[in-house]
């Protein structure tokens, strides 16, 4: 019997076990599971209906807030318009009321942030979890003439990124571990750290991009950003040129990743944008930054450090399970 490690499945364990079990195969449903892609879609009268869905496992703190911006970010990388989402909370015994609301004020005030709807969902008290854990599943709507084709992915392309990685992770990190990093950060970078919350929305990084040549759009999530372009090259089926160097990481990133001896580019990164495009983007488009990071090749994923070679493999348990 094979014991499967903290974190994502494999690559090799979704094609094995998730993949191969998909059900029936309808006419009305545009795309199968697959590595690299952020939302199921399918066939709406008009338009397409886009559905992913994410639960928050790494941490108990602000659960309700990261689950919708999380699962709206995947819904933003079709450029779709999000609509709604159902709500599934799992609370340990001893659980209170306070506790409850507290996780649904969130959950409801993310959602009037960004005019959508709670339509359904399950709450319940287990024994069989030791924390709570909240799933979401979230709807959006795109029209038909704006829906993404893989196929516009080309050698040459460019590859970007919006804002900067790990700051889901460390935000994670250093509300779980503030006691140990008192001495690594100071109090005013403990509390930048603590509200970078208010960038893991990739929603608006979408946005600015609507009039732009885009082919591609991926969330940066577990994995980190190399796990990302992992999953993003695998699933347009093309290689690419990374440049380490260019991967923008914040000082307070750093210093946390430093003091754990974890890598940042390993480390689940929502609020990270990547983007593969034709265009030339402008390093700030109405206050998000982007940075070119690459190129897309025919073959071989690689990254360029210090002028040395190395391979982007796939992408493994994420850094923050060292730590947390």
């Amino acid at each position: 019997m094979s014991i499967i490690k903290s974190g994502k499945l494999s690559i090799n364990q979704l094609e094995e076990i998730i993949f191969k079990n998909l059900g029936y195969e309808r006419d009305d449903i545009i795309t199968r599971p697959f590595v690299g892609q952020d939302c199921g879609c399918f066939l709406g009268n008009d338009d397409i209906i886009t559905v992913t869905s994410d639960p928050i496992t790494a941490t108990s703190k602000d659960i309700g807030r990261l689950a919708v911006i999380v699962n709206l970010n995947d819904i933003a990388t079709s450029f779709a318009t999000p609509l709604a989402i159902t709500v599934t909370i799992l609370a340990p015994v001893g659980t209170t009321q306070e506790e409850i609301k507290k996780i649904m004020s969130d959950i409801s005030d993310e959602c009037v942030k960004n005019k959508i709807q709670v339509i359904g969902g399950h709450t319940e008290v287990t024994s069989a979890v030791n924390r709570p854990i909240v799933s979401i599943t979230a709807f959006g709507r795109i029209e038909r003439s704006k829906f993404n084709n893989i196929s516009k992915v080309e050698s040459g392309q460019k590859i970007y990124m919006s804002k900067s990685i790990s700051l889901e992770g460390i935000m994670i990190i250093v509300k779980e571990k503030k006691e140990e990093l008192k001495d690594v950060l100071s109090e005013d970078e403990m509390q930048k750290a603590e509200n970078f919350y208010e960038e893991l929305s990739i929603i608006k990084d979408a946005y600015v991009l609507r009039n732009n040549d885009i082919s591609f759009l991926h969330d940066v999530t577990e994995g980190g950003i190399l796990g990302a372009i992992y999953e993003m090259m695998r699933y347009c089926n093309k290689g690419c040129v990374i440049n380490y160097n260019d991967i923008k990481i914040n000082n307070i990133t750093r210093k946390v990743c430093d003091h754990y001896n974890i890598d940042p580019t390993r480390l689940i990164s929502s609020g990270c944008m990547l983007i593969i495009t034709d265009d030339i983007l402008e390093e700030e488009i109405d206050g998000v930054s982007f940075t070119q990071i690459g190129v897309v090749t025919d073959d071989n994923m690689i990254f360029i450090r210090d002028g040395k070679t190395n391979d982007i493999t796939e992408p493994d348990s994420d850094a923050i399970y060292e730590v947390l």
